[in-house]
């Protein structure tokens, strides 16, 4: 799942699975899976897996260019896997 648009990636842990249950419907305890969020500069992206026994933070920053994503909840849910895989290419 992504999290279209920017988040304020200051957020830890609690505060971005509150968003995925509260704002997108998610429940990632029960869902499972990797949920990303991006800033505003499109450098940087947040991710919060849940596994049996709690939650792991990801970050990943870009030393150059910024990742390709969705500005809006409805292109983030009509994202395709080539446009998934297209996420992890950085543009300048």
């Amino acid at each position: 799942m992504l999290g279209a648009g920017k988040t304020d990636l200051r957020y830890g842990i609690k505060r971005l699975a509150s968003m995925l249950i509260f704002d997108y419907g998610f429940d990632p305890e029960k869902d499972g899976g990797l949920y990303l969020f991006s800033g505003s500069k499109k450098n940087t992206i947040k991710g919060i897996i849940y596994d049996e026994d709690g939650f792991l933070l990801m970050t990943k920053q870009l030393a150059s260019g910024s990742f390709l994503w969705p500005k809006n909840t409805a292109d983030a849910l009509e994202i395709s896997r080539e446009s998934y895989e297209r996420l992890w290419t950085a543009t300048e």
